[in-house]
């Protein structure tokens, strides 16, 4: 990717770039190729992930996630130490 407004493209799919730079990164995406084809992708991911199904952890899932997170946090502390 060469274009150097990627990272204004990130910021518009976010709703982050102030209005007086929204208009003129949708002039720039209507002839950069690059930038408007970013701006695709992101939304389809933006729209897969708003369609994929929540599921539910069981409670001994939860227990382990817990559990290893715990160990996790008290391997840092231990290091630090």
């Amino acid at each position: 990717m060469n274009c150097d407004r990627l990272t204004q493209v990130h910021a518009y799919h976010d709703g982050e770039l102030p209005a007086e730079q929204r208009a003129a990164l949708e002039a720039h995406m209507r002839a950069c190729a690059e930038c408007s084809e970013l701006l695709g992708e992101l939304q389809n991911v933006s729209r897969m992930l708003a369609a994929a199904p929540i599921l539910e952890m069981s409670p001994e899932v939860r227990a382990r996630l817990e559990q290893s997170w715990w160990a996790s946090r008290d391997r840092g502390v231990l290091r630090v130490a």
